[in-house]
């Protein structure tokens, strides 16, 4: 699982693959640290080349349509994670 998006770097190279490495779930705050990794494409990431660019986002799970959905069988925090992520930050993005 992971989001397609074409990116233009600084650099001057384009990337496009970006992938969860860690979620962070934390109950009393009540948000969710999510770290990304971007890799040029998604062979670049299945061969082992190193990540282009490391980045973190913070997403409010406080609302119980967040908690809700998590609690509900066959969901995973995974699966919840790249949905918010993808509408808060990447909603021009496809899912891969």
């Amino acid at each position: 699982m992971a989001l397609r998006k074409t990116t233009d770097l600084d650099s001057g190279f384009t990337a496009e693959y970006y992938r969860i490495s860690t979620v962070v779930l934390n109950i009393d705050g009540k948000n969710l640290e999510l770290r990304i990794e971007l890799y040029k494409d998604k062979d670049s990431r299945i061969n082992g080349k190193s990540t282009i660019k490391k980045m973190t986002y913070h997403l409010d799970v406080s609302d119980s349509f967040a908690l809700n959905w998590l609690n509900q069988e066959n969901n995973n925090i995974i699966k919840f994670a790249y949905i918010a992520l993808k509408q808060k930050y990447f909603q021009d993005a496809e899912d891969v």
